[in-house]
This record gives structure tokens, C-alpha cells and sequence, in this order.
């Protein structure tokens, strides 16, 4: 049994995101297991996560902006944002961040798109 458990908070989740984890683990030497997950009640999903002491998740549309105050802190560019994509617990303090924002950004860098050009 993997040690650390991350899942995503989805409507519609694919494979993509599981392949994707799961591999980076793996290459990476991790015992972590990425399972994607349907939910449909955002609150009874947290207390679950909570109560399984699940490591962390991915979050999708629609719950982005609803899984807000569901958290027990905010990364300040998530807060900027307005909007969360990834959960990590840390010791059963929850906190979200944006990493769409940064990868975003970072590519923006590898492409060496100035501020002026966007």
C-alpha cells in the first residue's frame, strides 16, 4: 500500500492527470499513488479527505473557487487570484495554491514573451 495518497476533486476526471502523477512518483521514487475521483458534495468531500489524512489534491472546474473556504489557508497568489487548483495538507492544515498561474507564467519565460507583448 502506497504511503501518501493524492486525489483530484473533479465532476469529470480523466486519466490523464492520474497517468501523469503516477509516473512522476514513480521516476521520482516516491511511495505516492495519484487516484482521480468524482464528487458531487465539495463539503462531504474535504471532511473525507480530512478524516483519511489524504496528502493532497488536484482541483478542477467547477470547484477552483468554491473549495476556497473549505481551506484552512491560502497561498497569497492563490488569494490574489481569487482561484485554487492544488490542496496540500501538511500535517491536517490545509492549504491552497494556484500552479496554473506559475506554469503559465513559466512558460511565458520559455518563450521569452515580454510583458509588453501580452
Amino acid at each position: 500500500m502506497k504511503n501518501n495518497i493524492c486525489i483530484s476533486i473533479s465532476e469529470k476526471p480523466g486519466n490523464f492527470g492520474k497517468i501523469i502523477h503516477n509516473a512522476g512518483y514513480e521516476e521520482l521514487g516516491l511511495d505516492w499513488v495519484y487516484i482521480p475521483f468524482k464528487i458531487t458534495n465539495l463539503e462531504n468531500t474535504i471532511k473525507g479527505i480530512r478524516a483519511l489524512n489524504i496528502r493532497g489534491c488536484s482541483v478542477s472546474m467547477p470547484f477552483k473557487e468554491k473549495v476556497i473556504p473549505f481551506l484552512d489557508e491560502i497561498d497569497s497568489l492563490a488569494k490574489k487570484i481569487g482561484s485554487v487548483n492544488t490542496i496540500v495538507n501538511d500535517d491536517g492544515i490545509f492549504k491552497g495554491y494556484n500552479t496554473d498561474f506559475i506554469g503559465f507564467q513559466n512558460s511565458f519565460k520559455k518563450l521569452h514573451v515580454l510583458k509588453h507583448e501580452t
